[in-house]
């Protein structure tokens, strides 16, 4: 997403995060594209690891890690308050945030099937989200290819790689 910085407008990092949550479903990509901007601050923000938790999560349960999706989701929900004002600031209605994440919780829980999700972002950011991922040729909101090995176990396939060097 190619936006200008200003006192309205997230960090493309955050923006860049919310085109891989929501269009190729890369939650690990999501992981690392948060986690450098995380580790890049001066003072480390909870809010960055609470949205890299929320992503970490959905990798889990996705791939049947329900006790995983659980433990991250408990550290999310810590971390993304519902009256968190960064949260309004960056576009996210932290009410309906905080919602999600009990409801995304419960579902690990309950080890029920893994199901993408769409954050409830403003309108203006959802937008902006959509076109972004129309300039890549991407579905906004669409489901996760769950028969797409590469994407459901990108650990390994990073930990092989790294093996490599």
């Amino acid at each position: 997403m190619t936006m200008h910085r200003d006192t309205n407008v997230p960090p493309e990092a955050f923006l860049s995060y919310l085109l891989h949550f929501h269009g190729t479903r890369d939650y690990f990509e999501c992981h690392e594209i948060l986690e450098d901007h995380w580790k890049s601050e001066d003072i480390k923000n909870p809010l960055w690891s609470g949205l890299i938790q929320l992503a970490v999560s959905q990798y889990h349960h996705r791939r049947g890690n329900f006790r995983g999706a659980v433990r991250l989701l408990e550290k999310a929900i810590v971390k993304l308050p519902a009256d968190d004002p960064q949260l309004q600031e960056l576009g996210v209605d932290g009410p309906q945030l905080h919602t999600l994440l009990n409801t995304l919780q419960t579902r690990a829980a309950n080890q029920q099937l893994y199901k993408s999700v769409i954050l409830p972002l403003s309108p203006s950011l959802q937008k902006a989200c959509q076109v972004a991922c129309d300039e890549q040729g991407l579905l906004f909101g669409q489901q996760s290819d769950l028969t797409n090995d590469s994407l459901i176990n990108r650990h390994i396939e990073r930990h092989l790689s790294d093996k490599r060097l």
